[in-house]
């Protein structure tokens, strides 16, 4: 068969595989988001065959600048030893929190997040408890708005990150942040580095941002990259003591 039958086919079926899905949404302010898919119908799925058929419509719901984690909700069976009776609870299987950026891949996002969750399950069913998967319940979908640290203009940093003594935080007014501290890495000084002075401007003069509109957004880093290609940019996120690359 051709790919693009092939690929018509497999949309197609996602198609009806999404129509038995129903939709239920909880939201408080605007701010956090509950999204829960549940399987109708009369079609069995295994975990992993659930979350690929919900993909789509899954992702759709992820919004950039939010974190978001979700959570499969699967009956568990097991057999009682001292009575040979079939037990059937409900279980709980979640990935980790992730950050949704503008630059944010979805489509690895959601690798990662399915991964993590049937990793979680497998987990349970392999310590020893004898419960094995039984049905699904539903797949929740959790987000809530993310603001990261101000990229404009100067804030204090955090406590952790101010300990270690190892951060210029630029001490700008405008929104050209990202120009001071790209700046600054490049001619760096013994005192006052974190000075916005006569000097620094000048050394920021020819750096390119053709097309950039300041502040920056992550979406434009690679292209700042290419407009001034001697220079090199890793740009990372902070929270709950943690850094990470973004």
């Amino acid at each position: 068969m051709p790919q693009t039958q092939k690929t018509q086919l497999i949309n197609e079926i996602d198609d009806k595989v999404l129509k038995l899905m129903e939709e239920k949404q909880f939201s408080f302010r605007g701010f956090t988001n509950q999204f829960t898919l549940e399987p109708s119908g009369y079609t069995a799925y295994d975990p992993e065959s659930f979350l690929t058929a919900v993909k789509r419509k899954a992702l759709a719901k992820i919004q950039t600048q939010t974190k978001v984690k979700i959570i499969l909700r699967s009956k568990m069976k097991k057999t009682d030893l001292k009575t040979g009776q079939s037990l059937v609870e409900e279980h709980q299987f979640r990935s980790k929190n992730k950050i949704v950026l503008e630059s944010t891949n979805k489509n690895e996002l959601w690798s990662l997040l399915t991964e993590q969750v049937l990793e979680d399950l497998a987990k349970f069913e392999m310590n020893g408890s004898g419960w094995t998967f039984h049905s699904i319940v539903a797949l929740d979908i959790h987000t809530v708005g993310y603001e990261p640290l101000n990229r404009s203009s100067w804030a204090p940093l955090p406590k952790f990150l101010a300990r270690k003594k190892a951060l210029i935080n630029m001490m700008n007014t405008d929104n050209q942040r990202f120009k001071w501290c790209i700046a600054r890495g490049l001619n760096p000084v013994e005192k006052d580095s974190e000075q916005i002075t006569k000097i620094l401007r000048k050394q920021g003069e020819p750096l390119n941002f053709k097309g950039i509109e300041l502040p920056m957004n992550l979406k434009d880093i690679d292209k700042f990259g290419r407009l001034n290609p001697a220079i090199e940019v890793n740009v990372f996120g902070y929270e709950a003591e943690c850094v990470y690359p973004l």
